[in-house]
């Protein structure tokens, strides 16, 4: 009786004549290894917003592949058993967050200089996609902004006192931010007070922002994604949580 891989077989372009049950199997799993594509997520792309399709990846089922093996006669050639790995969330998930879940607005004041810092930090964060059990951070999102040309110096508040400093303005939007985060109920990570009331949002309703040691950061811990939208139109600044209605 002949024990192992009939003779003359291949596995593709892969000699298996001869293998035994614990060798096939190995063999085998080199080469899904070898072939393995992981599936691609849809994502939201930043700054265009535009959604990105998924993609789906390929596996080798090693299970079929090797019944294909011991089935075929000698001198065959069998081909892997590819199967399609399906991405977690796919395009159509993304495109049903359209449902508002967290929405505010503050009043922009202060000279051309703040009005644009808060303008250009609202489109950091705008269209920005959080995944469930991610982290999202205001700093990360927007930069150091002491590194990065095109931010002006306007007022913002150290030691209780408001002086010049780069970036002045970007509290607005991460406190701004954080109201919409609050009412949609995601999980606040981390969120710090100004030393001083600040006008723009109830008090004890900031957070305020400073690189690197301040951050306003929150974790979707929704079942499914959401977007978070933030611009400025008319003079006022917008913070949007979008979600799927479901949940």
């Amino acid at each position: 009786r002949f024990y192992g891989v009939k003779p003359g077989l291949l596995l593709g372009e892969e000699p298996t004549s001869g293998l035994l049950e614990n060798e096939a199997k190995g063999r085998v799993a080199q080469i899904a290894a070898r072939l393995y594509e992981a599936p691609v997520d849809a994502t939201i792309a930043h700054p265009s917003g535009s959604l990105l399709p998924d993609r789906p990846g390929r596996r080798v089922d090693a299970d079929a592949t090797l019944r294909r093996i011991w089935t075929a006669e000698p001198q065959a050639r069998v081909e892997p058993v590819i199967r399609s790995v399906y991405a977690r969330w796919r395009t159509a998930d993304l495109a049903a967050l359209t449902t508002v879940i967290g929405r505010y607005r503050t009043w922009i004041d202060g000279g051309a200089g703040r009005y644009e810092n808060v303008e250009k930090g609202a489109g950091r964060i705008n269209k920005r996609i959080v995944f469930p059990g991610q982290t999202f951070s205001t700093l990360q999102a927007i930069g150091d902004v002491t590194k990065q040309p095109g931010w002006h110096r306007a007022p913002v508040i150290i030691s209780g006192s408001y002086v010049e400093g780069v970036g002045g303005g970007l509290c607005q939007v991460s406190s701004t931010l954080y109201n919409a985060v609050a009412q949609a109920k995601l999980r606040i990570v981390e969120r710090h007070h100004h030393a001083k009331q600040v006008h723009y949002v109830p008090r004890g309703r900031d957070a305020t922002i400073a690189w690197p040691a301040l951050d306003f950061r929150f974790q979707n811990d929704r079942k499914t994604p959401i977007v978070v939208k933030s611009y400025v139109r008319g003079g006022a600044l917008w913070a949007v949580v979008q979600g799927n209605a479901a949940g």
